[in-house]
């Protein structure tokens, strides 16, 4: 049966609804996995919210069925006898089928779901979050919406440098709603692309550049997860005006040796201790202490002999890496024309309670193709190396530190 669309009677009720799911996504989107489209006609349907919402039906349907015949004597007599010694109480398959009956619940309670056109909501999308009875609804038409591909900062209630999926209401009154947040893009382009083909599109992860010969060059804003630390490890120099690199600093030059030494002391503390100690069980301590103790020596000393040096000149750009073995080294050099912008991105550091800042260089002749050259917490420091480095190479510097996400 085919459905009007929404009057302007229902203006603010539909309003009230679409914040409420707003309020509810802005630290948990409605899918906080990767979704996955089914396509019936016109009509969309993210597979996570149908598998969730299957499963929970069947854990209902479970545990309901325990609860059944723990309670009702007829039920319970119908369980083949077990074997001698083994007994399961009443009480205890009762509290299993609540518990899993009560887990199913909050399961289906986050049984969201987007249904887009088709024949039952022609022109329009209905976003349903929840379930009986905690059901939140909202239908409009899809005119009056555009989808939103950006990635989040600072500011933003998600982890920075993640890419957010959002619904934008053209009413100014209505919040946005996150629809899914990932670290890669790629796994919402098909969601975003099979979207913007029903509604108003918005793509703020990608930056177009225009090159001096005239043809443009996309740019994504998404950081590329570069190995990052809170400290600055390393700064751009200046050897004179026509070659940079990025060094080592003084504190990380000095850590491997204030390793060494700590080693040292330890191993020569633990040899005193075990020739003089007539203790029978210190000996084996003292080896195992000096054990670790040679180990941090080891890490200090492959710290200190291992290194990532990038260097500019005003005709390439080389890129050299040494192991272990300070002997062996292996590099690479392009010419520095391939250079299109020098690019800053953010993001959150899993497991850690600090932003990161990544300093890229985006090539020309590969398609917006980036290579990481530092990543660290310090903004003011990453930001002055940006400038000098793109002053120094003559190309733009593209500021996606500060990409606005969903308001």
């Amino acid at each position: 049966m085919r459905s009007d669309p929404p009057s302007s009677v229902d203006h603010r009720r539909l309003c009230a609804a679409w914040n409420r799911i707003a309020h509810r996504t802005r630290r948990l989107p409605l899918f906080t996995g990767t979704p996955r489209l089914v396509t019936h006609g016109e009509t969309i349907v993210l597979t996570r919210a149908r598998l969730r919402f299957l499963f929970a039906l069947l854990g209902i349907a479970l545990g309901g069925a325990g609860v059944a015949v723990a309670v009702h004597p007829g039920l319970w007599r119908l369980i083949p006898p077990l074997p001698p010694g083994m007994f399961f109480p009443h009480d205890l398959v009762a509290g299993v089928s609540l518990g899993f009956l009560a887990i199913s619940v909050l399961v289906l309670a986050r049984a969201n779901r987007i249904d887009c056109g088709g024949s039952t909501f022609p022109g329009q999308i209905r976003i349903v979050q929840g379930a009986v009875p905690f059901v939140t609804r909202v239908r409009t038409n899809l005119d009056e919406l555009s989808v939103r591909l950006a990635v989040a900062d600072d500011q933003s209630s998600l982890p920075t440098g993640v890419v957010v999926l959002s619904l934008h209401h053209e009413d100014p009154a209505a919040r946005a709603i996150n629809v899914a947040a990932v670290e890669r893009d790629s796994d919402l382009r098909s969601v975003y692309s099979c979207l913007a083909q029903r509604m108003k599109p918005d793509d703020q992860t990608i930056v177009r550049l225009a090159l001096p010969e005239g043809s443009e060059l996309v740019v994504p804003k998404t950081p590329l997860g570069f190995m990052s630390s809170l400290q600055v490890n390393y700064r751009l120099a200046f050897s004179d005006a026509d070659h940079a690199a990025f060094l080592p600093t003084r504190s990380r030059r000095r850590f491997p040796v204030h390793v060494f030494l700590g080693a040292m002391a330890a191993n020569v503390f633990i040899a005193v201790l075990a020739k003089y100690s007539n203790n029978y069980g210190w000996p084996i301590i003292s080896a195992i202490l000096f054990t670790v103790s040679f180990l941090l020596m080891l890490v200090a000393q492959a710290v200190s002999v291992s290194r990532y040096e990038v260097t500019f000149n005003r005709t390439h750009l080389t890129v050299r890496e040494r192991n272990l073995l300070a002997f062996l080294h292996r590099s690479e050099s392009c010419p520095i024309d391939c250079i299109a912008a020098v690019q800053i991105c953010s993001s959150s550091v899993t497991g850690a309670e600090f932003i990161a800042y990544e300093l890229n260089v985006v090539f020309r002749d590969q398609a917006g193709e980036r290579l990481p050259i530092i990543s660290h917490g310090d903004s003011a420091a990453l930001s002055a190396d940006a400038a000098q480095l793109a002053q120094f190479l003559r190309v733009p510097l593209l500021d996606h530190a500060r990409t606005s996400a969903a308001p």
